[in-house]
């Protein structure tokens, strides 16, 4: 059920049309999508790519956000829910942040996930930018792993801060 707000109510004219229905676009403009093939295309599209941020101060983990934030993200990609989660070429990337930032290598070549802390919030850099957004399909058992853990990494921590901003 969606609730309609009062303001949006109109009464209906004798020819069925609402009073208000020269003012409103949504009624009298419409709109078509297609389906552009690859001739309209002058650059093959970018592949689909995600990040997910977590914070893993104190306050989120003690109230079980992070491990049900983590298994639901777990099951979605295990799932393919996402829009071009099927896509071969699909990204990700990781990032977690509490006084500090932390991200996450997650090369196929690595046989679990390598944590990189920045503790400088004012300044934020990439540690090693090439590593950190990776295809799904080639990462996805260390995905699958970082996922799994990360609840585990962060559940005697005691940062009470949260650098939201620096994370962004």
């Amino acid at each position: 059920m969606n609730n309609t707000e009062q303001y949006y109510y109109s009464t209906i004219e004798a020819d069925g049309y609402r009073t208000d229905h020269d003012e409103r676009p949504e009624f009298s403009c419409g709109t078509v999508d297609f389906l552009a093939n690859h001739e309209y295309m002058n650059r093959p599209p970018m592949p689909p790519t995600y990040l997910f941020a977590f914070d893993v101060s104190k306050p989120a983990v003690d109230s079980g956000y992070l491990a049900l934030a983590c298994s639901t993200i777990k099951s979605v990609i295990e799932a393919q829910a996402l829009p071009g989660m099927s896509d071969e070429r699909a990204k990700v990337a990781f990032i977690t942040y509490d006084k500090n930032l932390h991200f996450y290598n997650l090369r196929p070549i690595l046989k679990q996930p390598q944590m990189m802390v920045v503790t400088e919030s004012e300044n934020v850099f990439l540690p090693q930018p090439e590593d950190l957004l990776v295809n799904l399909n080639e990462s996805y058992d260390l995905v699958i792993n970082l996922l799994d853990n990360m609840p585990n990494y962060f559940v005697n921590t005691k940062d009470q801060e949260s650098c939201f901003v620096a994370a962004l």
